[in-house]
């Protein structure tokens, strides 16, 4: 089992990616988070919005590529590993 989390920079990209994860299937459900970041740029407060999807996959492979079409490279995305952490119960 892998978890994803990716970050748009457009809520229009993050709504196309969401729906094609669950259209295909590559997970049944997505988490959806609305961040918002402030940095000072030449003196100037900035405001930026972004969209963080998380979601739990078997399908790992399918997901990083299609994050690969052009039309969700403007995303940044990250996975990990969940292992087992408990003992099985005898």
């Amino acid at each position: 089992m892998h978890y994803v989390q990716v970050e748009f920079g457009h809520r229009r990209a993050a709504t196309g990616f969401k729906r094609s994860v669950l259209e295909n299937k590559l997970s049944r459900a997505v988490n959806v988070q609305i961040v918002m970041k402030n940095f000072i740029s030449e003196f100037q407060l900035v405001e930026s919005e972004n969209v963080v999807l998380t979601f739990k996959t078997d399908q790992l492979e399918k997901v990083l590529s299609s994050l690969q079409e052009p039309t969700f490279k403007g995303g940044s995305a990250v996975y990990w590993d969940v292992k087992d952490c408990f003992p099985a119960e005898s």
